[in-house]
């Protein structure tokens, strides 16, 4: 899939103009882009320590490791190995359940979710006058169908734990009887994972966290476009290529997201109507800016932790 979304993001570029539009770039812009990053990630840190409390208080900075070595994980390895690591590391560092560990990062990416639905759907009805491509408006309704089941199916989970819990012990009950304990336990644990949609007041301030981080991760777009001299981006209709982007990168495709993020930041660069080889030149710079600042914040942990990046894919491997 990379190859062909690579290859359409590059058909019909004018490759001249791409290296005369990075050859008068203004790279001081760069660095508000990366302190927004850093603002981004230092609020999902943030939001995942507070979804992990119902199960354990972890140290703020035991989290925030794990969760760049997760995100570099996602950068160096294929298939997301990265959120597979994540669960083992932050088990591994906090001694918790694996599986509570992963229904804190399903609550996550639900977060994730519905902040990008939000802020995706306030620019386009706001911010983005020009008629919207259907595989646009497709995109926006599949992610509202997805974010509405993800929150049934948690709440359901939650309010019938013990429904649920009895109802896969049956299942399993024709396997030993240690298999069919175990996978009880695991659910058991998963469903405790998700104690924080109980709490209101809790719930609220981790989607702000996940609405302010996002922001965060818009205004990289933001800061970018400006030292690139592209006008048409506005702060809010950064969030607008943000929620294509994202969109655009859920789609399988190889490690760091190459070829997706092209194709469909520069498609959301073409809306605002940015020339196609000015699209080009943007999400290199914005994609190679995020990469380099993940791989940073990344490596300076797996250092710091005397991990290495062969220890790091073989984690991955243990657990598959």
């Amino acid at each position: 899939m990379s190859a062909l979304f690579l290859f359409l993001a590059l058909r019909g570029v004018n490759f001249g103009e791409v290296l005369k539009v990075l050859a008068r770039t203004n790279y001081l812009f760069l660095v508000p882009a990366i302190l927004s990053l850093l603002i981004d990630f230092t609020f999902r840190s943030l939001r995942w320590k507070l979804l992990l409390e119902p199960v354990k208080k972890c140290r703020f900075l035991n989290v925030m490791s794990t969760l760049f070595i997760g995100f570099f994980a996602n950068v160096a390895l294929p298939l997301r190995a990265g959120e597979v690591i994540r669960v083992i590391m932050i088990g591994e560092k906090e001694n918790i359940s694996k599986s509570a560990a992963l229904a804190t990062m399903v609550l996550e990416r639900t977060m994730d979710l519905f902040a990008v639905f939000v802020l995706f759907s306030l620019s386009l009805v706001l911010f983005i006058p020009q008629q919207v491509p259907f595989i646009i408006n497709r995109l926006w309704q599949i992610t509202g169908l997805v974010l509405i089941l993800l929150i049934v199916i948690l709440y359901g989970l939650m309010y019938s734990r013990k429904f649920t819990v009895r109802t896969i012990k049956k299942i399993l009950s024709r396997l030993p009887e240690k298999v069919s304990e175990r996978g009880g336990e695991i659910l058991n644990s998963f469903i405790l994972g998700l104690d924080i949609l109980k709490k209101t007041g809790r719930l609220f301030f981790a989607l702000l966290l996940s609405v302010v981080s996002w922001i965060a991760n818009s205004a990289a777009f933001f800061f970018v476009a400006r030292g690139m001299g592209i006008a048409e981006v506005s702060l809010p209709q950064s969030a607008f290529i943000m929620g294509v982007v994202s969109a655009g990168i859920s789609i399988p495709a190889a490690p760091g997201f190459i070829g997706t993020y092209q194709y469909f930041g520069s498609l959301a660069m073409r809306i605002l109507g940015v020339s196609k080889s000015t699209a080009l030149s943007f999400t290199v710079l914005d994609h190679a800016l995020r990469i380099a600042g993940i791989s940073a914040g990344g490596l300076f942990f797996l250092t710091r932790e005397h991990i290495s990046v062969a220890q790091l894919e073989k984690k991955a491997e243990t657990a598959d």
